[in-house]
């Protein structure tokens, strides 16, 4: 790949980074607010017993979300991370190109399509 391709790749990454990292905070000032709510709404024993599930279940949302924009932040700087070290675009499995269509949707990609599958079907069994 390019160096241009590649600086290409870089600042669509850090775009997506920053994105990403605002979301993440928001996210977690929402957990807060609403474990603060919570609490000085006198928790479990001032509310019916379905409003309290109802919560729990906004929380519990709002923490795999968070949990998964940070998963995917990490992606993304590791990502970044082999820009800099002059290895991305190759598959840390095999070592060959990863398709540049791949890398258009998904530009963190750590594998080719094909070792992709064989990680998901490891994961899978």
């Amino acid at each position: 790949m390019d160096a241009r391709t590649t600086m290409r790749y870089k600042r669509r990454l850090l775009d997506e980074l920053g994105q990403r990292g605002h979301l993440l905070g928001q996210l977690k000032k929402s957990v807060a607010e609403q474990g603060q709510r919570y609490i000085e709404d006198g928790g479990a024993f001032a509310n019916h017993m379905a409003d309290c599930a109802t919560e729990e279940a906004d929380r519990e949302s709002a923490f795999l979300l968070a949990d998964a924009q940070g998963r995917t932040i990490h992606e993304i700087e590791e990502a970044i991370q082999r820009i800099d070290e002059g290895v991305y675009g190759a598959c840390e499995r095999c070592g060959m190109q990863i398709d540049r269509r791949r890398l258009e949707v998904l530009p963190q990609a750590r594998f080719c399509l094909k070792c992709q599958e064989k990680q998901e079907r490891l994961r899978r069994n």
